[in-house]
């Protein structure tokens, strides 16, 4: 989703999600266990990590690719 609440996480246009705090996202990964995590480390540290395979078109025309690691602050509405 486009916006400023996921571009204050970090994540941009084309960003595909590898992993929330280490655990790595498949087809068959629950949501309600992504959601616990977050919620569990978000309580701890203040904060959880969000691991995001990035790609951007160059100016040349070429792909740039690369993994980023977001660490994200959430706050209550």
């Amino acid at each position: 989703f486009r916006g400023p609440p996921a571009v204050k996480a970090g994540l941009e246009v084309n960003d595909v999600i590898l992993e929330v705090n280490g655990e790595k996202i498949t087809k068959t990964t629950s949501i309600d266990s992504v959601v616990a995590s977050v919620i569990a480390d978000a309580g701890k540290k203040g904060y959880f990590t969000m691991k995001v395979y990035h790609w951007e078109k160059q100016n040349n025309g070429s792909i740039k690719w690369e993994i980023r690691t977001l660490k994200i602050y959430p706050v209550e509405r």
